[in-house]
């Protein structure tokens, strides 16, 4: 294999050398391992030991137990880095992928198991390897090298039991397809049309949560290709389905839009959903109204709120997150109508809404967007509504003392 321990973080290398060191299993596990093998820098470095959390606590001053279902451990070190370790476990007749999902009791999901045991409740096969220090071998039970090798993303046993334990997993299946560019098994595919009604079963905070990541990881165009062509899309954004063309469309004219904004998630590393979600926004009322601008579609401020829940219909967004957009398309309606000087305080409400929609008039690659234009925004001076605690006047009674 191609892995060096150059590549592994040098905290996750201290915490698997000290479980080594004092009798235990310390292996690397999981997408670590997946994108190492793929020649990428891995996002997290999760550990998987037989160690108990208990027995893990004390060998680690600086980590915290958390989970409800299933305890975990947090190892803390500077910078605000948290690295995950996990007991391995077994597989249960109720599993979900999801540590606070309420659905199986805290006995029944707290019975630890062996690292195979462990290997074959992962979702994915390629998600299910192990990278072991001591000996320096991927350790593979579930077929993950092989389908890594040859491009494929397939589910660890029967696809309809495993989606059955839990509906998210489908959603999975097209994000690693759509990060990696690979090819979905056709069990595995064919198993998720039949499945599609079970998302309904799943908390809607669950679902926004999991789609957010796909929004923000920089392969939102390769994905949301995935969630229609596989069906997901209709249970996800019903009103999207309805479009005959998708922004994800090869031959759509804002195919490099997708694009743009993709890229600026690759370049930046932010989580800013707002930025995805204001771009769909646009997208949906130029797509279905056919207008080259927003404000030709949206043209009163008071209509945004009830387009906002259009488009994401079917999709909880929290409602903090539908008030940021809300603010970022009302000055883009401001920006289309009058222009960036027109733009004042009481149009956008914080600083960062601004940068939000400097962001999105270059990912739309707006034709009233200029450097300009851009000094404008950027020097808006936005003047923040002072916030304090009213004053309550008490009436007390005359009297002796009064």
């Amino acid at each position: 294999h191609s892995i060096s321990r150059t590549q592994i973080d040098q905290d996750a290398l201290k915490i698997m050398r000290r479980l080594i060191r004092f009798g235990h299993k310390g292996y690397l596990v999981g997408g670590g391992v997946r994108d190492l093998l793929l020649g990428k820098e891995p996002k997290d470095f999760d550990i998987a030991t037989d160690a108990t959390p208990r027995k893990i606590k004390s060998l680690f001053r600086n980590c915290r137990i958390i989970g409800k279902r299933f305890k975990l451990a947090h190892v803390y070190f500077r910078g605000m880095k948290i690295i995950e370790v996990a007991t391995f476990r077994k597989q249960t007749t109720d599993d979900s992928d999801d540590p606070e999902t309420e659905t199986v009791t805290l006995g029944k999901d707290n019975t630890f198991g062996d690292e195979q045991n462990d290997a074959l409740r992962r979702d994915l096969t390629i998600n299910g390897l192990f990278y072991d220090l001591d000996t320096f071998t991927v350790i593979d039970y579930v077929g993950g090298v092989e389908d890594l090798r040859n491009g494929i993303v397939r589910m660890i046993g029967d696809p309809m039991t495993r989606y059955t334990e839990d509906p998210v997993r489908m959603l999975r299946v097209a994000r690693h397809a759509g990060r990696t560019g690979f090819t979905i098994e056709a069990a595995t595919g064919a198993a998720i049309e039949k499945c599609l009604p079970l998302l309904a079963d799943v908390a809607p905070v669950r679902i926004y949560e999991e789609v957010k990541k796909d929004m923000t990881s920089g392969h939102f165009r390769e994905i949301a290709a995935l969630f229609d062509s596989l069906g997901l899309l209709s249970t996800l954004l019903p009103r999207w389905s309805d479009l005959e063309v998708k922004p994800w469309d090869r031959h759509s004219p804002f195919y490099p839009d997708i694009e743009e904004l993709d890229c600026s998630f690759q370049e930046h590393e932010t989580d800013q959903v707002n930025l995805t979600l204001s771009a769909l926004c646009v997208w949906y009322a130029r797509i279905k109204f056919e207008q080259e601008f927003f404000s030709h579609v949206i043209e009163q401020k008071d209509d945004v709120p009830a387009f906002v829940n259009e488009v994401f219909e079917g999709l909880l967004v929290p409602r903090k997150e539908k008030e940021r957009i809300q603010d970022i398309l009302r000055a883009l309606q401001v920006f289309e109508q009058k222009g960036p000087n027109a733009i004042q305080g009481q149009h956008i409400r914080s600083k960062a809404n601004v940068q939000s929609l400097v962001a999105l008039l270059q990912v739309l690659n707006h034709p009233e967007f200029d450097d300009e234009a851009r000094n404008i925004l950027n020097n808006l001076s936005i003047k923040r509504k002072k916030r304090g605690r009213p004053q309550k006047r008490f009436m007390r009674k005359p009297g002796g003392n009064f």
